[in-house]
């Protein structure tokens, strides 16, 4: 009777643990590294069980860190563009396995993402003076631009290179 309990116990544990997976990738895509972390802090006694529902929730291709991955560059590149190193740094925050996170991040075109992003502020400065390039310089900086990159794109803008 003892061990009917305790697999009664168990089946249960894991359909709360479902049900609480469901309701989180229901609300955004989660990576499997993302998704486990958080079941982890909800069910720390239940490791077991969470292998299960992390094993069921790829079955139904419910978690696909290679099409969360590029669905996250995608998005972040649309909203705020980063280079490839920060896009890779991110994804492996992010839980993403550090071989894909390169292989999806590296897919990006850093020059090209300077250079639009360089005309995009050009569009409001109109003037460049040097106060002014040192600004888009730290800008780049701060989205993880590596120094030839950003004179690249400066340099193909101050030329009217369109690329």
């Amino acid at each position: 009777m003892i061990q009917g309990n305790i697999l009664f116990l168990c089946i249960m544990q894991k359909e709360e643990i479902l049900q609480v997976a469901l309701r989180m990738l229901s609300r955004k895509m989660q990576s499997e590294g993302e998704l486990r972390k958080k079941l982890s802090r909800m069910f720390p006694e239940n490791e077991k069980e969470q292998e299960e529902v992390l094993s069921e929730c790829r079955r139904l291709k419910l978690i696909d860190d290679e099409k969360f991955a590029r669905e996250y560059v995608q998005y972040r590149q649309h909203t705020s563009p980063r280079s490839a190193f920060f896009l890779q740094c991110e994804l492996e925050n992010r839980g993403i396995l550090s071989e894909l996170a390169h292989r999806v991040a590296q897919e990006e075109d850093d020059e090209q993402t300077a250079r639009d992003l360089v005309q995009r502020k050009m569009r409001v400065i109109k003037v460049i003076d040097q106060k002014e390039q040192e600004k888009i310089i730290r800008f780049l900086r701060s989205r993880g631009f590596s120094f030839s990159t950003i004179q690249k794109a400066i340099s193909c803008e101050e030329q009217g290179e369109i690329l």
